[in-house]
């Protein structure tokens, strides 16, 4: 049994939850909308968004333009500070956000926002109902982490998400769907590896019901080795109370060093007739422990 060692502090500033943030956003339009017919300067309200933003999610927002349009278009730029010291600050470039003017009819009015983000681009959809949806194209995973640090990982992230209940963390529901591409992983020279290794893709789709989070899938293809397995992970206010119950094959692939099989048998883990491994994560994220 061997010990993964304490990942980096939880990000701070990311657990604001999403009625609040939605909240925010149509208090927002509503100003836009006040502004727009009633000529309001639209630096008082882009400093309302900041300070609203600022409040809500405890991160230290700041944005240098914004735009009222007709009918009730917003157009701004947005920076986000985690406080994490292994992120480098957020941007959103040109994000726009419209009323769904036909969703009034419906009773559970919609917004309606895109932009572009570290090089990518989202998309989605927000309800006063508590559901919604989103989704990102192409978004450069370097461009999240600060040059300095002494890991990291490089390659483009895309997904997609939809979420009922969203304003209840007990009852919230949802899927998603994340995938990699040519993810690159730095840092593991004294692992005994190279300066970088290349895991090629990887995908993860699951399930999320209240806190528990449901990995239906999860699969990494490339020439350092091949992994599938999935498994569940109980939520919780930390790192230390959120619990881990994942299940993996690992199977070796041709560039994997020759010299680090003998070192996983020391460990405890045999290989099966076909090469593969069979791994258990467990503990909490604060302290995961591989069996």
């Amino acid at each position: 049994m061997t010990s993964m060692g304490r990942p980096k502090k939880w990000i701070d500033g990311l657990r604001g939850r999403f009625a609040v943030f939605l909240l925010t956003v149509l208090l927002f339009l509503t100003a836009v909308a006040i502004g727009f017919f009633t000529g309001l300067p639209e630096e008082a309200i882009r400093r309302r968004l900041v300070q609203e933003l600022s409040a809500q999610t405890g991160m230290v927002a700041e944005s240098q333009h914004l735009s009222i349009g007709f009918p009730g278009r917003a157009t701004f730029d947005l920076q986000l500070d985690t406080g994490h010291p292994q992120l480098t600050e957020l941007a959103f470039d040109r994000v726009r956000l419209d009323p769904v003017w036909t969703s009034l009819l419906s009773g559970a009015p919609r917004l309606s926002i895109e932009g572009l983000f570290a090089d990518g681009s989202f998309h989605g959809q927000l309800s006063t109902d508590g559901s919604g949806q989103l989704a990102f194209e192409e978004v450069a995973l370097d461009r999240l982490q600060n040059g300095d640090n002494r890991y990291g990982i490089s390659g483009t992230l895309q997904g997609r998400g939809t979420g009922s209940q969203l304003d209840d963390q007990a009852n919230m529901q949802g899927n998603f769907s994340l995938e990699g591409q040519a993810l690159i992983v730095r840092g593991l020279e004294q692992m005994g590896l190279a300066a970088e290794v290349a895991l090629g893709t990887c995908a993860v789709d699951g399930t999320l019901q209240g806190r528990k989070l449901t990995l239906e899938a999860v699969s990494v293809d490339g020439g350092f080795a091949t992994l599938r397995g999935g498994g569940t992970v109980q939520l919780g206010p930390n790192p230390a109370r959120t619990r881990l119950n994942i299940r993996l094959t690992a199977t070796p692939g041709p560039d994997f060093p020759p010299s680090l099989k003998p070192l996983i048998e020391l460990s405890g883990h045999k290989p099966k007739r076909d090469g593969s491994y069979q791994l258990r994560i467990s503990g909490s994220l604060a302290k995961p422990i591989v069996r």
